[in-house]
């Protein structure tokens, strides 16, 4: 009987350690998984700044190709404006050498 008490004894002994060994490995596994957690937390607000960052450049590209297309549209005009001009002064040019 007092063998067997002893042994249980004993028993519970290990069975208490191997439930501290377990608090002590949940512990440091709660301290990885807040880690992980944190540097998750890091990384969206990356990803969030950097598409923030992507939708201004967009913006931008759109009022630069607005700009482009308005300049385009000037540089047509003046050019079919000024083609009647240099006819006329291609013409002038030459009454002027006739006359030489």
């Amino acid at each position: 009987l007092r063998a067997q008490i002893e042994e249980q004894v004993a028993m519970s002994q290990q069975k208490e350690a191997e439930k501290e060994v377990l608090k002590l490995e949940i512990n440091e596994l709660d301290e990885v998984i807040d880690d992980l957690r944190k540097q998750l937390a890091a990384r969206n607000l990356m990803i969030e700044n950097k598409e923030d960052g992507i939708a201004d450049m967009k913006g931008k590209l759109k009022d630069v190709e607005n700009q482009k297309y308005i300049l385009n549209y000037k540089v047509d005009s003046l050019s079919k404006a000024a083609a009647p001009r240099e006819m006329k002064l291609d013409r002038m040019v030459e009454k002027m050498k006739e006359m030489e």
